[in-house]
């Protein structure tokens, strides 16, 4: 988690009221564009899917409780969207993300997309020579993609050993361009809580905070790679921190911070290994895809070869799997 001068806070709760607002004037002028534009009373089919839309819309923003499996909330031509396909697009979202607003962009979003597409067949592009191709195009890279994401399904994963030897081997790769900080914050709309927590914490010792106020107080961790997109009003509360610090509750835009600096990295240290396993681990099985790939590509050319499906007159026929992908271009 960063905090950007353009975000200005840790969390994106903190306007979370200013967003809401903000998407509340937005889906009314939606509303009222479209009232416009299927207000004519010349065209009757657009003024319905218009009207039919408004009052989808209108509902999806106002559903609070959960709808039966099989309700329908909104139908273009022969395509449906039910509450069960919404509450699908809802659990693969961060817990608590889900807000009415949200839901009914989700929602006319797949109107629109649906009307587009309808739009599209209707002037005939489904046999479209152009998007043939490209879908043909398409479909072989994701059959050799699928091929080599199976492949490596199938094989163990890089081995503690691999990742501290390629670790080893690319230290000068590793290194904190920035003053890195990783940092905990908790936030709370009064200070009180904030107060009894940091006794308790200060005295290492159960927290003393009243009924309720737990579920009031926001926290997490977060990471700051360059101070210099760090707004200012937040850096003076930490950037001073040694780590194991913690700070005293202040008033930042509106809400009551607090934070505790964990670990404090210079520019030009090393980044630790547990910082970058990760990445390294992306690194390595990219590597051993790529090598993979290449071995595939010699085993078939070589049984090509001898069933005679492969005949290939060029000098450099033998550079078959190298790591260079664009060199298979076998006809």
């Amino acid at each position: 988690m960063r905090i950007h001068k353009e975000i200005a806070s840790p969390t994106a709760g903190v306007f979370a009221n200013e967003v809401k607002q903000s998407r509340k004037r937005s889906v009314r002028k939606d509303n009222l564009f479209m009232c416009h534009c299927f207000g004519d009373a010349h065209n009757t089919a657009a003024r319905q899917i218009g009207a039919a839309m408004l009052i989808l819309l209108g509902l999806a923003g106002c559903i609070s409780e959960p709808l039966p499996p099989a309700a329908v909330l909104v139908r273009v031509g022969d395509k449906i969207l039910s509450a069960e396909e919404v509450k699908t697009w809802e659990s693969s979202l961060p817990e608590g993300k889900v807000t009415p607003d949200l839901r009914s962009a989700f929602i006319r979003n797949w109107v629109e997309e649906e009307l587009l597409i309808n739009a599209a067949r209707e002037r005939g592009l489904n046999d479209d020579a152009w998007i043939e191709a490209r879908m043909d195009e398409l479909h072989k890279k994701l059959l050799t993609s699928r091929l080599l994401d199976l492949d490596a399904a199938a094989r163990p994963p890089p081995s503690t050993k691999e990742v501290l030897e390629y670790y080893d081997r690319h230290a000068d790769e590793f290194i904190w361009k920035h003053l890195h900080l990783d940092l905990i914050y908790w936030r709370c709309e009064s200070r009180p809580p904030l107060d009894r927590l940091r006794s308790s914490l200060m005295q290492n010792r159960p927290s003393p905070l009243l009924p309720g106020e737990v579920a009031i107080i926001d926290s997490g961790n977060f990471s700051i790679d360059d101070p210099a997109i760090v707004d200012p009003v937040f850096w003076k509360h930490f950037g001073w921190m040694n780590p194991g610090q913690l700070g005293f509750p202040a008033s930042i835009r509106g809400s009551y911070w607090m934070f505790k600096l964990i670990r404090r990295n210079e520019a030009g240290t090393r980044q630790r290994l547990e910082d970058v396993v990760d990445a390294i681990t992306s690194r390595i099985i990219e590597i051993n895809r790529l090598s993979r790939r290449n071995e595939l590509v010699r085993q078939y050319a070589e049984q090509y070869r001898r069933d005679g499906r492969l005949q290939w007159i060029d000098p450099t026929a033998t550079t078959l799997g190298t790591e260079d992908e664009n060199i298979l271009s076998v006809e």
